[in-house]
Formats: structure tokens, C-alpha cells, sequence
């Protein structure tokens, strides 16, 4: 299926011999970033950030607080030890060359996309023209992805709340609704 990957991991013996496997799926379908379906989760990765180790380092909280991760109101899954697979995601990492600091910035874009999806819009009228706005209640959330992201809070702001396009040599502002 293409929304998913296998992972599998072979056992040998000492001999060479095969001795057993398993096989992991990962969810590849660029819109379970946003939402899943009932009982089913988005990315995996934003679950072992939330219960890993290094939460707090980018001010991850409990994972049932961001929309996308309980969006399908499968949290936690029974067995699964989400710190212990953020663990080995970072051994994981670690064994085929990617650097601390890389990890770092994995984990940071990681984290910025949980606390964006938690920003609320509202609509305003300036100049009698409907425009979505960031709702001054959730800035924060945007605050914090920015921060992790080393981008300028207005800069995101302004490129998610309208399109700029050039038509016949002329530039054309569209400000997006609500919606």
C-alpha cells in the first residue's frame, strides 16, 4: 500500500542461519500529518517525541494536547513504550551517520509542526475585505514553532494568511479565509 513502509528487522544465528523477523509498518501518507481516522495515529515520530527523553528540551508537553496526535483518539497504543522507541530511533539515527546536531534539527522540525498544528484562526474584515487571522489565544503555539524553526514569527504569519502571486507582471495579494 502506499500508505505505509515495512521495516524489517532478520534475526540470525551465529551460523548465518536465518532465525526469525518482524516486520514494522510506518504510516507514509503526507495527510495523516494533520488528521487520522478513528482509532488510528499520525506519524509516529510526534508520539516518541512526546514520550521520549528529550520532550522538555523542546517544550513537548503530554501528547493527547496536540490536535494532530489525538486527532484519531488513539493516544497511546497498549505494550507500546513510546520513550523506549524515541530511544531507539535516536540509536537508530545515530548508527547510520546522522549527527547530534542533525538529530537536533530532525527532532525540532518535528516539534514546531506539533505546536502549529495547534493554531486557531479566526476571521477579521479590514477594508471590507474577510481575511483569516492568527487567534491571539493560540499565538503562542506559533511562537514556539517559530523559535524551533529559527524563522520570524510575522514572516510565517504572513505567508500563511495570504498568497502573493504575479499576474502580467503585476502583483496580486489574495488574503485567505477562515476556511
Amino acid at each position: 500500500s502506499s500508505r505505509f513502509g515495512k521495516f524489517m528487522k532478520i534475526q540470525f544465528d551465529k551460523d548465518g542461519f536465518l532465525i526469525g523477523s518482524h516486520a514494522t509498518k510506518y504510516l507514509l501518507e503526507k495527510s495523516r500529518i494533520i488528521t487520522a481516522g478513528k482509532d488510528e495515529r499520525v506519524y509516529h515520530s510526534f508520539y516518541q517525541l512526546a514520550g521520549g527523553a528529550d520532550n522538555k528540551k523542546y517544550g513537548i508537553r503530554n501528547a493527547a494536547v496536540y490536535k494532530s496526535v489525538k486527532s484519531g483518539d488513539c493516544v497511546s497504543i497498549p505494550g507500546v513504550d513510546e520513550a523506549a522507541c524515541f530511544a531507539e530511533v535516536k540509536t537508530a539515527f545515530t548508527d547510520v551517520g546522522i549527527t547530534e546536531d542533525e538529530q537536533n534539527g530532525i527532532w525540532r522540525i518535528c516539534a514546531g509542526i506539533l505546536f502549529l498544528q495547534n493554531v486557531e484562526f479566526l476571521e477579521k474584515t479590514e477594508a471590507s475585505v474577510r481575511a483569516a487571522a492568527v487567534d491571539p489565544d493560540w499565538s503562542n503555539a506559533l511562537d514556539r514553532a517559530c523559535e524551533l524553526w529559527g524563522i520570524r514569527q510575522p514572516d510565517i504569519e504572513r505567508e500563511m494568511l495570504r498568497m502573493t502571486t504575479i499576474q502580467r507582471g503585476e502583483t496580486v495579494v489574495k488574503y485567505h479565509d477562515r476556511a
